[in-house]
């Protein structure tokens, strides 16, 4: 057996704290997440529609603030943050059409996030070609408590075996 010296040990508590630091990043925006979506699921139809607006608003503001395409989309049809009162206002934007992402990816990233702090994912293709989408933290913490909460509904608990079937690019 090897005898193992102080760099061995420090690049082993290195990549342990590393490896703490990478799971922590991923999995606390999940907690938050599961503890809103655990919360939500009895609001009243008042409260999930306020909340939605307030995040509609939100999500508006910081694309027209940090994404290109929302920026100047608007700009084109006349439409600031600030006209955005209920849910069915969102029915001023225009629907985004995959080629559109596709020919200008570029002006779908957010300025507020750096290229670095995101996770590259791609869309099956079931229509014929791929669509290579960004993540961002929140992001994959979200969609992991939303499908845990899926889970639970279904009488799934932590620790129980399950399979995911679903497409996937090879």
């Amino acid at each position: 057996m090897k005898k193992m010296n102080v760099k061995d040990v420090n690049l082993g508590t290195t990549l342990n704290g590393l490896k703490h630091t990478m799971v922590k990043r991923i999995f606390s925006p999940s907690r938050k997440y599961s503890r809103l979506l655990a919360a939500s699921q009895w609001w009243s139809k008042d409260d999930l529609d306020a909340y939605q607006l307030e995040q509609l608003q939100r999500l508006i503001n910081l694309a027209y603030q940090h994404v290109a395409y929302y920026r100047g989309t608007m700009q084109v049809f006349n439409v600031q943050p600030s006209d955005f009162h209920s849910l069915d206002d969102i029915s001023r934007m225009p629907f985004v059409e995959k080629d559109i992402v596709r020919r200008r990816h570029q002006d779908f990233l957010s300025t507020k996030t750096p290229l670095p702090a995101l996770y590259k994912c791609h869309t099956s293709g079931t229509t014929g070609t791929p669509l290579t989408l960004y993540r961002d933290l929140r992001n994959v913490g979200f969609e992991y408590a939303m499908l845990s909460r899926q889970r639970r509904w279904a009488g799934l608990m932590p620790g129980d075996r399950y399979a995911t079937l679903k497409g996937e690019l090879l």
